[in-house]
């Protein structure tokens, strides 16, 4: 095999470039690979919340500091992540307004601004959000959205800027373990070898771990939204709504809204990453066209663009897996994000390299995404409720 930078970094979407370049903060010059070229996967097509509603206390405290990251983003990194503080509003109904309301008393102990507010209220906020079929309503008044594929780039220039390497246009086939120990990697540009081997490579990252031996509990699923441009007298931004009560999503871009759905449809679980349906069909933008009449009903003036839909690597219990892989010492991995990638990133990215270069123990904050902990019952209780957004 040829030498290589010692680190070697399967993909170059939010997580991957995230990972080298806090690597390279540390003095590491890891080089990354990426079969297409930076932010061709699934981080392009993320719809880019930025929030610290989690049911998680720990995933909550991650979400805390990396929204402070976020928001002073040139003071950590190169380029822009295109963060703008919009708000974030967290409907509750009957159903949901316990959790909402102990998710909210925990979160102000953890120091995260957030309140409970009363349907009457919202128009304070924003008056084009409809809430009167609401119980409460949780605001984060800091929190918003950001851009995935101005923030993947600039982790990339950031990782180029401290002298690492990303090699576009190289798959990888293989990772060669020998005698229990990462030894390199086989891909089309030929044989690599490495001390230690990351495995960020998202939806496909799971079958380097197969060929190893590891059944990891993720899965597949389609997530489409549809794209309306705002009438030209709404044309102002709204907060990020997260419609938990009716199961929608509205996000604001520029001119228009991303509308979509919390949970996921029977027939879009368990797809294929190759080969599952990335556009939008009509009958899912009138789905999404009926949940805006109800909840933002001046998008219904607005015009429908199109869509997409991304993919999410589903785990179990909704949580990364972000740990040394057991059985090949130096492998490791950042798995199973289940949606929560992006918002997560430079947190992800900062501990993976202090867990790579500093080893086992120096890491508590990622002990929850553990690899072992759906074989040892740790896992995390997903009870509150069936979507991510509250895992």
């Amino acid at each position: 095999m040829t030498s290589s930078n010692g680190i070697v970094i399967i993909g170059a979407g939010v997580i991957g470039t995230s990972i080298a370049a806090h690597l390279a903060k540390r003095g590491e010059r890891p080089l990354v690979l990426e079969g297409a070229h930076v932010c061709s996967g699934t981080t392009g097509q993320s719809g880019g919340v930025v929030r610290q509603h989690y049911s998680n206390p720990e995933t909550a405290a991650l979400a805390r500091d990396a929204l402070a990251i976020f928001r002073r983003w040139s003071d950590h990194y190169e380029g822009s992540c295109g963060y703008l503080p919009v708000g974030v509003l967290l409907t509750a109904g009957p159903e949901t307004e316990a959790g909402v309301r102990a998710n909210v008393a925990m979160h102000k102990e953890l120091g995260i601004e957030t309140t409970l507010l009363g349907p009457d209220e919202i128009a304070a906020i924003d008056p084009r959000v409809q809430a009167s079929d609401c119980t409460t309503i949780c605001y984060e008044p800091t929190a918003g959205i950001a851009d995935p594929i101005e923030t993947n780039h600039a982790f990339a220039a950031t990782a180029r800027s401290l002298g690492v390497e990303i090699r576009e246009g190289v798959s990888v086939d293989q990772i060669v373990v020998e005698s229990g120990r990462v030894a390199g990697l086989r891909t089309s540009h030929g044989d690599i070898a490495a001390d230690a081997v990351v495995d960020a490579a998202g939806a496909w990252g799971m079958r380097f771990l197969e060929d190893l031996g590891h059944e990891l509990p993720i899965s597949f699923s389609r997530h489409p939204m549809a794209l309306i441009r705002r009438p030209p007298a709404e044309v102002d931004r709204h907060p990020v709504v997260l419609d938990v009560h009716t199961d929608s999503y509205f996000l604001p871009r520029a001119d228009a809204t991303l509308v979509g759905k919390l949970g996921t449809m029977p027939a879009d679980l368990d797809v294929d990453p190759d080969s599952y349906e990335r556009g939008v069909t009509n009958e899912e933008i009138e789905r999404y066209r009926a949940a805006a009449r109800r909840r933002m009903p001046f998008l219904d003036r607005g015009t429908v663009l199109g869509g997409w839909a991304g993919i999410y690597d589903d785990s179990i219990d909704a949580h990364p897996i972000v740990d040394a892989v057991p059985g090949a010492e130096g492998l490791f991995c950042a798995l199973g994000m289940s949606g929560n990638c992006f918002k997560l990133s430079p947190l992800i990215g900062d501990l993976l390299a202090q867990r790579i270069i500093e080893g086992p123990g120096s890491t508590p904050r990622l002990d929850q995404f553990r690899f072992d902990r759906f074989r040892d019952g740790t896992a995390h209780d997903r009870a509150f409720s069936a979507m991510s957004v509250l895992a």
